[in-house]
């Protein structure tokens, strides 16, 4: 077996277990999020149970696209950087989606607090999108 061939394979027993711990943290996140929400439904207002299954359904979507993103990764070595700019796009707009909930929920929050990191989110959000026009742009440049 030369070296390139021992390295593909333990490259291909690395991609399997990643993806296979992938598959069982949105199993354990699913599971963990209708246990919550059974459990908690008369403690917890229906306000609050709505923005944590939110964000909980917004994470399995993160955990989705990471095991989409660990199938794109050419077993030639090369890895793709557009799903990982995707990947935290969908984070940064999680995490808006999340905050303006919370917010319409918890009343002490302060204004100014909420939009300095509103802010910061949509600063984040117009970077990695202007990353992923550049990328595709000097994609389309190439021969």
């Amino acid at each position: 077996m030369t070296v390139k061939a021992a390295l593909a394979a333990g490259y291909t027993m690395l991609s399997i277990a990643v993806a296979t711990l992938l598959v069982v943290a949105a199993g354990f996140t699913l599971v963990g999020t209708v246990i919550d929400l059974i459990e908690g439904a008369e403690s917890r207002a229906i306000t609050d149970a709505g923005v944590f299954a939110l964000e909980r359904v917004l994470l399995l979507f993160i955990i989705a696209e990471m095991l989409y993103t660990l199938l794109l990764i050419d077993a030639g070595g090369r890895i793709l950087v557009e799903p990982f700019l995707f990947i935290g796009l969908i984070a940064v707009v999680r995490r808006v989606l999340v905050l303006t909930a919370e917010s319409e929920v918890d009343r002490d929050r302060s204004v100014v607090d909420l939009a300095i990191e509103l802010g910061g989110l949509a600063s984040l959000v117009l970077v990695l999108a202007l990353a992923i026009h550049l990328l595709r742009r000097s994609a389309a440049s190439q021969p």
